[in-house]
């Protein structure tokens, strides 16, 4: 943590760490709160749905022995609330609560993976004159080095979760050497495989010498 905020400190980047970080603290903060009101409206509806008729039995009671209704009769339907109605929507509702909103989370989860991917962008010229010279077996990298260039490379492994990499600008020249260092998750594994083209991007490109990596 320590070493993290003196990188922020030293690049001059307090003010946006601290919009970004507000931000997220904002996000968790309505989605307690979100939470808060749904755990309220679940006990409201829990205890009108278990202790109502329970006390709408206690309540006519005596209107129930008047009409013929005997105080046997009565005290089963009290048992049978107390006993069984009560427990069994209790377990209904948590159920409903937390499975039913860990198959929701999990359908859309899935939804997402199984979105049709957008149609393929038009070639451009020099990206169908590569792509020839990749069919043909020409390389279409100068020897002795390439050029890598990223434009706006932005990438996450699902649509709902935050990018682990966003509007990334990098170039590197022939002989050229990049460091990357950061704590497991940071983004060098992924970094390395979207310029290696084994990821697709969710936005931006990647290029090697003027060629899109990723027809290559």
């Amino acid at each position: 943590l320590s070493g993290g905020l003196r990188d922020v400190v030293a690049c001059g980047a307090e003010d946006r760490v601290r919009a970004e970080t507000g931000g997220q603290v904002d996000a968790a903060a309505r989605a307690t709160v979100s939470l808060a009101r749904l755990t309220a409206v679940r006990t409201a509806a829990l205890g009108i749905s278990g202790w109502v008729p329970l006390l709408l039995i206690l309540i006519a009671a005596p209107w129930l022995v008047r009409s013929g209704v005997t105080t046997g009769a009565i005290l089963g339907a009290v048992t049978y609330v107390s006993q069984a109605l009560q427990p069994a929507l209790q377990g209904f509702v948590q159920g409903l609560g937390s499975s039913g909103l860990w198959l929701l989370v999990t359908v859309g989860r899935m939804a997402e993976i199984a979105v049709k991917p957008d149609e393929p962008e038009a070639t451009a010229p020099e990206d169908a004159e590569a792509g020839t010279g990749a069919a043909t077996g020409r390389s279409p990298v100068r020897p002795g080095g390439a050029r890598v260039e990223a434009r706006g490379l932005t990438f996450g492994y699902a649509q709902s979760a935050e990018p682990v990499i966003r509007d990334l600008d990098l170039v590197l020249r022939p002989g050229e050497h990049l460091a990357v260092v950061g704590p497991s998750g940071a983004g060098k594994s992924t970094l390395a495989a979207l310029l290696a083209g084994v990821l697709e991007p969710r936005a931006g490109q990647v290029r090697l010498d003027d060629a899109p990596v990723l027809a290559l």
